[in-house]
């Protein structure tokens, strides 16, 4: 067991590593292990032991990196005056800089069981920008609850809840106050587009969707779940053959889930009409624009699509680019004028209004509220 005053060491150990202090190989190799047999979420095997080189070189890929370790500098330099009730925070802290993390696992399907628990390591707000993810997440809520901004609502996940991000959704999700634990099990991946195409789940939000599974499905979810984190040796080629699989598995099962609760899967014209926005989102386009593309008479088009969506055209679309300018607000470096001509906006007092009225808070309040640590409770 490791005692208080080892922790803080091999804290400090990792602050040099980050910050380009010299280190010896022994003090890296055992900050290293001792970073690692903490962070319990990712399936063993997925996460590599990297050199201290390494390991700096990706964290200095974050956006907040460099804030991170001049905000902790006092507590190492000159001398190390770090407390042992000050460990969890660091790291957590540490965990949370990390908002650009595809890098880290080289197209791998990582997957893992999390624990959040009130005050402890890993009770952490996820916060990714802009561009952050070019997988798919699908996470399943087993214990207490996780609250997740979907932009038109704030979702609060309960024991059987399927949450979905695709890639561009907005991540931002953290363990609902009102609960003192929220434990999931959680996989990222590329699926095939022939299974995508069958999504039927209703939409929270720009890029996010629901499906609650039926009570007397879940073991078996959870069952497929466990089996992937029963494969050995899970980076290698065959194990992630077999782990992709079992993820295709919990995505069929799912759609069969859903088409039985009354879901049907997307009207072709309208995700051709869905897909000309998505390519043209912050573009200057026309109702008549999309409607030529799908096919359809305006009319026509905007009843069909609002059946499917529960949005208008220009809502769907604004939402989008709203979702877009949350991740992006997030970066240390962002302006609310640069984030709105970049979403689409020549106005940036049009964009404040509108990115209001869509996420109930102003730009600059959202930056405010949602830069830096999981608030205390």
């Amino acid at each position: 067991m490791t005692k208080p005053q080892d922790s803080v060491q091999q804290v400090a150990t990792l602050w040099r590593i980050l910050s380009g202090q010299p280190v010896t190989e022994q003090a890296a190799s055992a900050a290293r292990v001792f970073v690692s047999s903490r962070i319990r979420d990712i399936a063993p095997g997925l996460l590599p032991i990297w050199s201290e080189s390494r390991l700096r070189e990706l964290f200095l890929t974050q956006p907040n990196a460099h804030s991170f370790i001049e905000r902790w500098r006092s507590q190492f330099m000159p001398e190390v005056i770090l407390q042992p009730a000050q460990v969890v925070t660091f790291l957590n802290e540490f965990l949370a800089t990390h908002q650009l993390v595809d890098n880290y696992f080289e197209s791998l399907t990582i997957f893992g069981a999390s624990r959040r628990k009130r005050g402890e390591l890993g009770d952490i707000q996820v916060s990714r920008p802009l561009g952050s993810s070019r997988s798919w997440c699908l996470m399943l809520t087993t214990e207490g609850g996780g609250e997740f901004n979907c932009i038109r609502q704030t979702f609060v996940s309960k024991p059987g809840d399927m949450i979905l991000l695709a890639p561009g959704a907005l991540y931002e999700f953290r363990r609902h106050h009102d609960h003192a634990l929220w434990e999931t099990y959680w996989f990222y991946c590329k699926p095939a587009e022939r299974v995508m195409s069958r999504l039927n789940w209703s939409e929270l939000g720009p890029y996010i969707y629901l499906l609650p599974v039926p009570v007397g499905e879940v073991p078996a979810i959870k069952h497929i779940f466990q089996q992937m984190l029963d494969v050995e040796s899970p980076a290698e080629e065959l194990s992630q053959a077999i782990i992709e699989n079992l993820a295709e598995q919990i995505f069929l099962r799912s759609f069969q889930y859903a088409q039985r609760a009354g879901s049907v899967v997307l009207d072709g014209r309208v995700k051709t009409a869905l897909g000309y926005i998505s390519d043209h989102l912050y573009d200057d386009f026309t109702i008549e624009d999309v409607a030529s593309v799908s096919g359809l008479s305006r009319a026509r088009l905007s009843k069909l699509f609002k059946a499917y969506t529960g949005r208008s055209i220009l809502q769907w679309r604004d939402e989008r680019r709203m979702s877009d300018a949350c991740q992006a607000l997030v970066r240390e470096d962002a302006s609310v004028q640069a984030v709105a001509e970049a979403v689409g906006y020549e106005d940036p007092l049009y964009f404040s209004r509108k990115f209001t009225q869509i996420v109930g808070m102003s730009p600059r309040q959202y930056q405010q509220t949602r830069r830096g640590r999981l608030a205390a409770e």
